[in-house]
């Protein structure tokens, strides 16, 4: 009972934190990057939880902080595209981390490239265009080197936060 109570407390912990991390990342004014472009801080959490905790942790943690970060910050559309964006994501870096050929930083690469591309997906079939995708050349290149920062961040937080074997 003691672990599944710090499993849950951990969980909301990193949802707090993921939100946070997203609420800061709405204070960057968008004529700074790139339209669309955002550094994507709160996915630290969700690389985090998919090298310390178990899968249904990550999908649960990122799941839930999106929806919020959402809904909050940026109404029903934009949380739509952030899930899609955000699982698509998800379901690479769980592949990644089991085939084990990429590291924690690799991995995390992959998430920025396919979070951008899970987002491109669902607008090209919302607005029935395929012009869309012309746009993927620079959400590559945006999702690699945001990718490699929070890849970096990510790693240092696995490396230095222990927890317990039970998680």
């Amino acid at each position: 009972m003691k672990q599944k109570t710090a499993r849950i407390t951990l969980a909301g912990l990193l949802v707090c934190l993921a939100f946070v991390l997203s609420w800061l990342e709405s204070l960057i004014p968008a004529f700074i990057a790139i339209p669309g472009v955002k550094p994507g801080f709160a996915n630290i959490v969700t690389v985090f939880a998919l090298f310390k905790l178990r899968t249904r942790d990550a999908v649960f943690i990122t799941t839930v902080r999106v929806i919020l970060a959402g809904f909050a910050f940026s109404g029903l559309f934009a949380s739509l595209y952030a899930l899609c964006g955000g699982l698509t994501a998800l379901i690479v870096m769980y592949f990644a981390k089991k085939l084990g050929c990429f590291g924690i930083t690799g991995t995390s690469i992959l998430g920025g490239v396919f979070h951008n591309v899970g987002q491109i997906v669902l607008a090209a079939f919302f607005t029935e265009t395929s012009i869309l995708l012309y746009y993927m050349p620079i959400l590559f290149l945006s999702g690699i080197l945001c990718g490699a920062l929070v890849g970096l961040l990510s790693a240092a937080a696995v490396k230095r936060i222990k927890l317990p074997d039970y998680y």
